[in-house]
């Protein structure tokens, strides 16, 4: 009898177990906040980003000439500098030397200098490999 009532347990757990799992299937099987993508949706995609590159770039047929738009308002931290905006061919920066002998902007190196001397202070070992 011990032994009836056991199996029955086990196929009852079993049963359980594999009812529990199927469900769980079935409820991200049918999710419906997912959408399958259809080639609909990727031509409906390529068309829309078509139309922007349209209407953002213009050919004027010339090359771009980049224009200077850097203020001098004494703020030089903050002047932009990327392919776009190059620094004059002109400029030189007026450099001071670190302890490990590479140089840096002199406007700046005592706050570089500080922040290492902060870092050090938190147990960081901060390396400067290019300046």
């Amino acid at each position: 009898m011990k032994r009836l009532i056991s199996t029955l347990m086990i196929f009852a757990f079993a049963l359980a177990l594999f009812g529990e799992c199927a469900l769980v299937f079935e409820k991200y099987t049918t999710d419906t906040r997912i959408k399958p993508i259809t080639r609909e949706m990727i031509a409906a995609q390529i068309r829309i980003e078509e139309k922007l590159s349209e209407q953002t770039t213009v050919n004027t047929g010339e090359p771009h000439k980049s224009t200077p738009s850097r203020q001098d308002n004494g703020a030089w931290m903050l002047t932009l500098v990327n392919d776009k905006n190059p620094l004059p061919d002109a400029y030189k920066p007026i450099l001071k030397s670190l302890s490990n002998g590479l140089q840096f902007d002199r406007r700046a190196i005592e706050q570089l200098n500080s922040m290492l001397s902060d870092a050090r202070a938190q147990g960081l070992s901060p390396v400067v490999c290019s300046a």
